[in-house]
């Protein structure tokens, strides 16, 4: 009686709707609006009284439900991330700065026995310690995840070692100091080989651990070098240096033979993308390079030679392999990827190169 009472539509053919919530509900609306589809009168709801509830139901029509809509796939950011933009832009300035305060010396000092490309090692070295160093601010957050737990305030020390990095590519850059940061730089190296990477190798027993550790290992032997180039009573120093940067060259040649599926230059974790022809064969083209320049560097047998010919090798893998990964990446992930394999092997080209340097050779001692 209460729905017969209050039912009474309007003269339009529309319920009080101001009454639904009490009196009425919505019943199969699917099947109501296969129903509407053939009536003529499809734009009408579909009023009906149901005897056994004694309430009205509504077939709504088809326009009035809501269809299902497609998600939309999120846009990709115009412009790099700071992330990225600001290790690159420091990268940059760094390798400006360095070509442009030595200009004079690459002019002067360059001989037959000593190339042009050797003297470029330290700019090289340097400017990749700018972009490192930019990115212990950058991205602070995830390198301090790498500091040992018995360390307190691993942000701190993160930054720290920024401070280092920066300090330390631009006293190799502008030549200054150079005998006071290259031994701090090399200890600080050696720090992070002995406290991270030594035991991270117990740990795992991998190849991607022990390439790592040398090449850290390298790099702290280059600053090394430095050192003696800087410091005449302490030419022990460079050999000590060239036996861990060809002692890492060897090993690496023989990772690339055991693995020639890994990327070139150094062999970390990104193996070699699809649209590079013949991995395998530009693979072994390394490995037979990084072998025999680090044999002849250990042997102290031309070492000019030896160093020029593994620098130009990685600075040809830089520009033509990891150039075009870096600017094919996308998404911050793989940028900030990129862009570190662009300053590891621009860094270990200069490593190499820095270690055709001799503290004996009057040309060849940067002043």
């Amino acid at each position: 009686m209460t729905a017969q009472r209050y039912w009474k539509p309007y003269k339009d053919g529309h319920l009080p709707f101001a009454l639904t919530p009490a009196t009425y509900h919505l019943r199969n609306r699917t099947q109501g609006i296969s129903q509407a589809s053939g009536n003529p009168t499809q734009n009408q709801p579909n009023e009906k009284f149901s005897a056994t509830t004694h309430r009205p139901s509504i077939t709504l029509p088809a326009y009035a439900i809501r269809q299902p809509t497609r998600p939309t796939r999120p846009k990709e950011p115009t412009m790099p991330s700071p992330l990225v933009l600001l290790p690159c832009l420091t990268g940059l300035i760094f390798l400006a700065l360095g070509l442009t305060l030595n200009r004079k010396r690459l002019a002067e000092n360059a001989t037959p026995t000593l190339p042009r490309l050797i003297l470029i090692g330290p700019i090289f070295y340097g400017a990749s310690l700018g972009v490192f160093g930019t990115e212990h601010f950058t991205v602070a957050r995830f390198i301090q995840q790498g500091v040992p737990t018995w360390i307190p305030f691993p942000l701190f020390w993160t930054y720290v070692v920024g401070i280092g990095l920066l300090a330390a590519g631009l006293s190799i850059l502008a030549n200054r100091v150079v005998w006071l940061s290259a031994p701090l730089l090399a200890g600080m190296i050696f720090l992070f080989v002995l406290t991270i990477h030594l035991p991270r190798l117990a740990h795992l027993h991998d190849r991607v651990s022990l390439a790592v550790l040398l090449r850290d290992t390298a790099f702290a032997g280059t600053a090394l070098i430095l050192t003696a180039l800087h410091r005449p009573r302490t030419p022990w120093l460079a050999p000590l240096g060239r036996a861990t940067i060809a002692i890492a060259a060897i090993v690496f040649a023989a990772i690339y033979i055991g693995h020639p599926q890994t990327a070139l230059g150094l062999p970390l974790e990104m193996l070699s993308p699809a649209w590079l022809p013949a991995p395998h064969t530009f693979a072994t083209i390394g490995a037979i390079l990084l072998f025999v320049s680090g044999a002849a560097i250990l042997a102290q047998r031309r070492i000019p030679l030896a160093a020029a010919v593994l620098g130009s090798w990685l600075t040809l893998v830089t520009v033509a392999f990891y150039l075009p990964i870096f600017f094919m990446a996308k998404g911050t992930g793989a940028q900030i990827e990129g862009m570190n394999y662009v300053a590891d092997t621009l860094m270990f080209a200069g490593t190499a190169l820095i270690a055709g340097l001799r503290p004996e050779a009057p040309e060849s001692t940067i002043r």
